[in-house]
C-alpha cells in the first residue's frame, strides 16, 4: 500500500461574516431568519415542482425507451433535470429524493447511449422518485425506502459491471 500523508486543513477568515456585522441597521440574526424563511418558502412547494420535472424526465425516458435517436440529447436532460432535484431535495426536506436522484446523475453522468436494461433502470430511477414524492418519504428511516436505494445501487452496479 501507499504512504498516507497527513491532512492539511486551511482556516480561511470569513469576509463575509465580517461584511455583514458591518452593515448599518442590518443584524446577522434577522438575515439568517429572512434565510431560514426564503428556504421555507421554497420547500413548501417543493413537492409541487419537483412533480412537474419528474414528468419531464419520465418523458425524457420514454423517448429512449422508444428508440428515438439521438439518446445523447435525452441523457442529457435526464442528468440536468436530475442534478436540479439532487440539488433542491435535502434544502426542501426530502433527502431521501436527494440520494435517489444523485444515483441517477451518476447512472447516467457521461454516457452517450444506453441499452433497453439501462433505460429501464433510468425509467425504475424516475418511478421510484415519483413513488417517493407521492407517499412525502423524506428519508430512509423506513424499510421500503432503505430496500429502494439498495435495489437502485444494486442494479447499478452489476449493469456498470462493478
Amino acid at each position: 500500500m501507499g504512504q498516507y500523508k497527513p491532512t492539511v486543513t486551511i482556516d480561511r477568515p470569513n469576509f463575509l461574516a465580517r461584511k455583514v456585522d458591518r452593515l448599518p441597521g442590518v443584524s446577522a440574526d434577522a438575515l439568517i431568519a429572512r434565510a431560514n424563511s426564503m428556504v421555507g418558502e421554497e420547500a413548501a412547494g417543493f413537492v409541487d415542482w419537483v412533480d412537474g420535472d419528474l414528468q419531464a424526465l419520465k418523458m425524457f425516458a420514454r423517448k429512449l425507451a422508444g428508440g428515438e435517436k439521438p439518446q445523447a440529447p435525452h441523457i442529457a436532460r435526464i442528468f440536468r433535470g436530475a442534478a436540479d432535484i439532487r440539488d433542491q431535495g435535502t434544502v426542501c426536506g426530502y433527502p431521501l429524493v436527494t440520494r435517489v436522484a444523485g444515483l441517477l446523475c451518476n447512472f447516467v453522468d457521461r454516457a452517450e447511449h444506453l441499452d433497453a436494461r439501462e433505460i429501464a433502470l433510468v425509467e425504475a430511477h424516475v418511478d421510484t422518485l415519483l413513488t417517493i414524492i407521492a407517499g412525502r418519504i423524506k428519508n430512509e428511516h423506513t424499510e421500503l425506502a432503505r430496500k429502494l436505494v439498495t435495489d437502485l445501487e444494486t442494479a447499478g452496479a452489476k449493469l456498470r459491471g462493478k
